[in-house]
């Protein structure tokens, strides 16, 4: 049984699966053991699962608490086994192994696309990161705006004497007779 399956969860699963009138449980037995060396204390419980229709199946759940003295947990220990024994009989069932295997796959696909749209942000994120650090280093290697301004002109001076001597080199020439 998985720990996040809740007796309710299985219950509106059932009831989904075979409509809210059309099945039944009954605890057959419960068993509890105390070993009181270790203080450890285990309940057993048989469920059966009948359907209108005349189908039923049996489960077995068992839950162990080990060093638990407290009186709540005799309550909790057969409610935990109770869930198991429930589970155990439901997943008998082909429409029920066939539903949570459906809600499972359901969950990978919305996981799978929130994980690429997770990348997909990581990928922006970095590229805007990247973009502002690139402008945080011009700063810090120039010494502030000021600098940024002096060292923009420079180098379109410098490449405004670029493009004139680019200029001359390309210009046509005269030729003579």
């Amino acid at each position: 049984m998985s720990n996040k399956e809740s007796i309710e969860s299985l219950v509106l699963c059932a009831d989904y699966v075979f409509g809210n009138e059309n099945w039944s449980h009954e605890i057959k037995s419960q068993t509890i053991d105390n070993k009181s060396k270790k203080c450890a204390t285990e309940c057993f419980t048989v469920v059966r699962i009948s359907l209108r229709d005349g189908r039923f199946h049996e489960g077995i759940g068992c839950y162990e608490d080990v060093d638990n003295e407290d009186k709540n947990s005799f309550a909790e220990i057969r409610k935990k086994s109770l869930t198991d024994g429930i589970f155990n009989a439901l997943f008998y069932f082909k429409e029920i192994r066939d539903y949570l295997e459906r809600k499972n796959n359901e969950r990978m696909i919305r996981l799978s696309k929130q994980e690429e749209k997770q990348r997909q942000w990581k990928l922006k994120r970095g590229a805007e990161q990247k973009t502002e650090a690139g402008d945080e280093d011009m700063k810090t290697r120039g010494g502030g705006e000021e600098d940024m301004k002096s060292r923009g002109e420079e180098e379109s001076i410098e490449s405004e004497e670029i493009n004139v001597t680019i200029k001359k080199m390309c210009r046509p020439r005269k030729l003579r007779k």
